[in-house]
């Protein structure tokens, strides 16, 4: 399901870094971006300049809003859809972020990888490696190109047990989990590990009752294909 989905990803990276059908690339993902981050806990789009999307309706793998913990917390690391053509229930977006936070799976270019290994250890008052990463994407220093998804592909496990297993961060508040879940993603793998196990065809939804799918079948079901999407500064209804 993971390869459907980054399929989708590939062609929303070429239309945003225009790439030509018949170019010879030496990435499926084009050969202009220096981060791709698959895997983060919001990140904010640019609605103040000329910009595009790559917009997916109807796709079953987008989180519901009322249990996505990125919304449900009035996160403000989310893309701005005042602009009709962003709108819709179960609607992934792709487009150059700004804002962003954590780094639970991202692709880096080796020109990427040089910009972030001077930002981080040459220049002055660098942070942690997701605030490097956000600076340069949402500055754009060096010429620093990224490309993300939201919601994102990858997001933090929480196993069951002590609440204090999730983060080395966050101390032991005596909670206890009765079962793992994994944030902001409708199907994800630790989560339908018993279907892999049991050679099940179908995974469930962390929630079928809120799910675009309760269930998917990854060798027959077939994700939505995107379209490109163009817009200027002034379709959008306000910034803030």
């Amino acid at each position: 399901m993971l390869r459907a989905q980054l399929i989708q990803f590939a062609s929303a990276a070429h239309f945003l870094q225009d790439i030509d059908s018949t170019a010879n690339l030496h990435s499926p993902y084009g050969d202009a971006w220096d981060f791709l981050p698959l895997g983060h806990c919001g990140a904010r789009s640019r609605p103040e300049e000329d910009a595009k999307y790559w917009v997916i309706h109807d796709d079953p793998t987008v989180t519901p809003d009322s249990q996505s913990e990125i919304i449900r917390s009035k996160n403000y690391r989310v893309p701005d859809t005042s602009a009709t053509e962003l709108q819709g229930n179960f609607t992934r977006l792709v487009y150059e972020p700004r804002d962003m936070r954590c780094m639970y799976a991202y692709a880096i270019s080796l020109k990427g990888a040089e910009r972030m290994l001077y930002s981080a250890s040459v220049e002055p008052g660098a942070g942690s490696s997701d605030s490097v990463l956000s600076g340069m994407c949402t500055f754009r220093r060096y010429g620093t190109r990224c490309i993300a998804p939201f919601p994102a592909f990858v997001d933090q496990y929480r196993p069951a047990g002590p609440d204090g297993k999730s983060s080395d961060r966050v101390a032991f508040r005596g909670g206890v989990r009765d079962h793992g879940s994994t944030l902001n993603v409708v199907f994800p793998v630790k989560a339908g590990l018993q279907s892999y196990i049991t050679s099940s065809s179908t995974y469930a939804s962390q929630w079928p009752d809120d799910s675009l799918w309760p269930q998917i079948n990854p060798a027959k079901d077939v994700l939505p294909a995107g379209r490109g999407v163009f817009l200027t500064k002034d379709k959008f209804l306000g910034y803030q």
